[in-house]
């Protein structure tokens, strides 16, 4: 199963209820621009994964806008910032091996650095700039995840022109 692992967008300044707090313009257009190239990646993600806090939300509504996602999405409580990656972690496996074969996952930090650490033994975590997006597979035979890749939205504009 490949999990697309997504920081928020960048977001406003903690001034306010960090539940509450919105993505920024800056995050809006990161997050659209990543949205527009995993569009190029011939995403197929049959689950998406979310925190409740309103900045992940509103992430996920801007790659809604450019992927075709399932109607539906699941808000969890473990994806917030300090949720138990562990929790998540098993969730993840158990999706794998019901046949699931693409998950997209939207979160913070610290958790998506813990959960790739978690899923992938041994592998030092990305750098999870806002927006950001890391791919694991999950190998169901012999229970293992693989760190495939990590693109940032700055990459975008070196390698591959504006999105």
């Amino acid at each position: 199963m490949q999990v697309l692992i997504m920081r928020h967008g960048h977001a406003v300044s903690k001034n306010s209820d960090d539940i509450v707090r919105p993505l920024s313009n800056i995050g809006r257009n990161e997050s659209r621009k990543m949205a527009r190239w995993l569009h190029t990646q011939s995403a197929n993600i049959e689950r998406v994964l979310v925190s409740p806090y309103l900045r992940t939300k509103q992430t996920l509504h801007i790659v809604q806008a450019y992927l075709t996602l399932p109607n539906d999405h699941e808000v969890l409580i473990e994806l917030t910032p300090n949720g138990n990656c562990k929790i998540v972690s098993c969730y993840l496996w158990t999706l794998a091996n019901q046949g699931v074969n693409q998950v997209l996952l939207i979160s913070h930090l610290p958790l998506v650095a813990h959960l790739v650490q978690d899923l992938c033994s041994g592998e030092q975590a990305p750098i999870f700039n806002t927006s950001t997006i890391t791919r694991v597979d999950l190998d169901v035979m012999n229970g293992n995840g693989k760190l495939c890749w990590t693109v940032a939205p700055s990459q975008l504009l070196r390698k591959l022109g504006e999105y």
